[in-house]
């Protein structure tokens, strides 16, 4: 496991997990567990990613929370979503939402300040 990246603009960080919070170079404030969690984060401050993939392409976005398999994946600059589940929130790309459950409004992308619970069955919106 390597040291997560240090730079005078990118402090206070953890990265734990296979390429965790790869290419940060300017964030600050942000917690990665798990393989590729936060890869892209170059700039954004204040996330939580917890699980494969969570926040995996998130560049500039900021005060974020994703917990589980994809949660949050595309959100590249949303701010101050929450998703929790596998899934949840995967395709955002806006603001202030959350998402309760498996796969929990997973196809939003223009919407903002959301709220959704995840899916019953197999079929999601």
């Amino acid at each position: 496991m390597r040291p997560c990246r240090k730079t005078p603009l990118a402090q206070n960080n953890v990265a734990i997990g296979f390429q965790a919070m790869e290419t940060n170079v300017g964030g600050s404030n942000n917690v990665s567990v798990g393989y590729e969690a936060l890869y892209a984060n170059t700039s954004g401050t204040q996330n939580t990613a917890i699980g494969m993939f969570a926040l995996s392409t998130a560049g500039t976005a900021g005060d974020n929370t994703g917990v589980g398999y994809n949660a949050l994946q595309a959100n590249v600059s949303g701010t101050q979503n929450t998703a929790l589940g596998s899934g949840a929130l995967s395709a955002n790309t806006t603001d202030w939402n959350t998402g309760l459950g498996y796969y929990a409004l997973t196809a939003n992308t223009t919407g903002f300040a959301k709220h959704g619970r995840g899916c019953i069955c197999h079929v999601c919106a």
